[in-house]
């Protein structure tokens, strides 16, 4: 069954020549506080030999000469990260020597570009080289569904590869969550039963932005559900239908300004 850490508050852990926390069990790390794994020398924060280490939901720095790493020349280990907000810094690397290394809920902030590497058994930067300083950090969840995908930090800045969207040659479909603004340009977006094309379950001011031309079909949901206040407009046009519920569901505030709307 392995040892479960539960971390709360302040905590840190240091040594010298070993690894400050040495994994040879399945090992679980979890809890609401923040914990600190230094080795000053010649070793790891943290060590996992031939097992699987899950971090989830604290805050977690490892440093040493390797910040999270698996045995030298085996790569046996695992290493899961669900949730949480992990820097690993090391002299030689700061993730490696691991069989697996899994994201769940987070996602790898810093370096820019860099990304893990089952080949190189590590995390490397965007040049392809071991990094030697990685940031993880939860991933952010906005309230706002694109056919049933819902927005995060992760996806916000380009939502045209999502499932059901089809795009022109010109296409822009991205949410600014600083202005709260979505902007479609040359968007057709269709969806199936129990799915509407765009859902804004609780941004309240949310703008929709309209540029060239585009359009959202549904089935059995509405197309445009509004689930607060929201603000569409633009200098583009806009066809909403549905085949056999309402076009827009309105349950607060719309407001529909310049551009051309056809609900149906």
């Amino acid at each position: 069954m392995g040892l479960k850490i539960v971390v709360s508050g302040t905590n840190s852990l240091e040594t010298t020549d070993y690894p400050s926390l040495a994994i040879r069990v399945p090992t679980f790390i979890e809890g609401g506080g923040t914990l600190k794994t230094i080795s000053a020398s010649v070793s790891a924060g943290i060590y996992v030999n031939k097992t699987t280490l899950t971090i989830s939901d604290i805050t977690l720095e490892a440093s040493g000469k390797w910040g999270i790493t698996g045995r030298i020349g085996e790569m046996n280990s695992t290493l899961i990260i669900k949730n949480a907000t992990v820097t690993a810094k090391g002299e030689e690397a700061a993730i490696a020597n691991l069989k697996t290394f899994t994201l769940e809920g987070c996602q790898i902030i810093a370096p820019e570009g860099a990304e893990w590497k089952a080949e190189q058994h590590a995390v490397v930067d965007a040049e392809g080289n071991k990094a030697k300083e990685v940031k993880i950090a939860p991933i952010k969840r906005y309230k706002l569904y694109i056919a049933d995908t819902q927005v995060t930090d992760a996806n916000c800045n380009d939502l045209r590869y999502i499932d059901d969207v089809v795009v022109d040659a010109d296409s822009e479909f991205k949410y600014d969550p600083a202005t709260k603004t979505l902007t479609m340009k040359g968007i057709t977006l269709s969806v199936g039963d129990g799915k509407n094309a765009i859902r804004n379950v609780d941004i309240a001011g949310l703008t929709i932005e309209v540029l060239g031309t585009n359009s959202l079909t549904s089935t059995r949901s509405s197309a445009l559900s509004c689930g607060t206040f929201t603000k569409i407009k633009g200098s583009g046009s806009l066809t909403i239908e549905s085949n056999s519920s309402v076009a827009i569901y309105v349950n607060n505030k719309l407001t529909v300004s310049n551009i051309e709307l056809e609900a149906t």
